[in-house]
């Protein structure tokens, strides 16, 4: 039987909790990000209402240009501020998605199953199943009984097989 190496369990631990604490601080980034989109967004419709003021002042005074000149261009600058945010918040939220929808979430093992190995079959050595218990009833040099569990990974809310792809 071919043997695997062994994680200590608290790498499993701390991995599932660097990705929750991962995911948590990247959803807060997206909830700045949008609470920023809102707020550029509010800023360019006042800056818009504020220019329309000043091109029909700029028809009564035509002194009034350079101003006129100097808020359309805030406008610019904001207009592509925002769609930048608008781009990069999308992105975020895009990843925060695959990720949720990808990555192992929790892991746990399945229904145990038992084996007689003394004058029977035993297990076959196969994914995604760990030995979780070896007995020797009558304490001689052999084992009696055997048991194994499947190993099981949570992945976008479903519980799967650890050996399995599937997404």
């Amino acid at each position: 039987m071919a043997t695997t190496p062994q994680m200590p369990d608290g790498d499993f631990t701390e991995l599932i909790a660097l990705l929750t604490q991962n995911l948590t601080e990247t959803g807060k980034t997206v909830q700045l990000l949008q609470t920023t989109v809102a707020s550029l967004e509010t800023r360019v419709s006042v800056l818009e209402s504020g220019q329309q003021q000043m091109v029909d002042q700029q028809n009564k005074l035509s002194g009034e240009m350079k101003t006129v000149k100097t808020e359309t261009a805030q406008v610019t600058k904001l207009r592509d501020e925002v769609k930048f945010q608008v781009t990069a918040v999308n992105k975020l939220a895009a990843d925060v998605l695959g990720i949720q929808k990808n990555a192992v979430m929790d892991i746990k093992l399945g229904e145990l199953e038992r084996a007689d190995l003394y004058n029977a079959l035993g297990y076959v050595d196969q994914v995604p199943y760990v030995i979780t218990e070896v007995y020797n009833w009558n304490q001689d040099a052999f084992p009696d009984q055997v048991a194994k569990r499947k190993i099981l990974k949570l992945v976008n809310g479903i519980w799967q097989d650890l050996g399995s792809n599937h997404k």
